[in-house]
């Protein structure tokens, strides 16, 4: 509900787990069984085993500043990938796919993909910055939703206000 009051467009999670889409039943399967293994959930105090909540679509919005291009494209991939490398995750750098496109390539339909990461790759990126983030630069983290009902972690100190698309460069 939060995100979505700052125009971060995100799949809202119904009150019954069985009315959940596949993947978000997935995620609540994953947070029971870690909690077999003694995790709880972040902020824990002195809990050594601790898990974190996050929202890719919402980390890319806050590391952004605006709504990212659509991430199943190739732009929206070579953006999500350069503000990786751009924070020092220590990726390939996405943007030695504009030196290797040649004509010749591009008229045969073949791209230099190679080291450019899929967007469910990116997204677990994310996630796991956020966790990494979250762990080591608590103070540089922020938390939206009901501690009750679980909280979202962003890793950015803020959220904005609002956050909207981006416009286009006017070509």
């Amino acid at each position: 509900y939060e995100l979505r009051q700052h125009g971060i467009g995100v799949i809202p999670t119904p009150a019954d787990e069985h009315a959940c889409p596949p993947w978000k039943q997935r995620s609540f399967n994953l947070f029971r069984y870690l909690d077999k293994f003694g995790y709880q959930s972040y902020p824990a105090s002195d809990a050594a085993l601790q898990s974190v909540e996050t929202e890719p679509h919402a980390v890319w919005c806050a590391l952004c500043g605006y709504v990212p291009l659509p991430k199943d494209s190739l732009e929206g991939r070579l953006q999500r990938q350069v503000i990786l490398d751009d924070l020092g995750l220590g990726i390939p750098d996405p943007m030695m796919f504009f030196e290797e496109v040649t004509r010749h390539w591009l008229r045969q339909g073949v791209l230099p993909l190679k080291n450019i990461y899929a967007s469910a790759e990116l997204d677990a990126l994310a996630a796991a910055y956020t966790a990494w983030q979250t762990g080591l630069h608590p103070d540089q983290t922020c938390r939206l939703g009901d501690p009750r009902e679980g909280e979202i972690v962003l890793p950015v100190p803020s959220i904005k206000g609002w956050y909207e698309t981006r416009p286009s460069s006017g070509d």
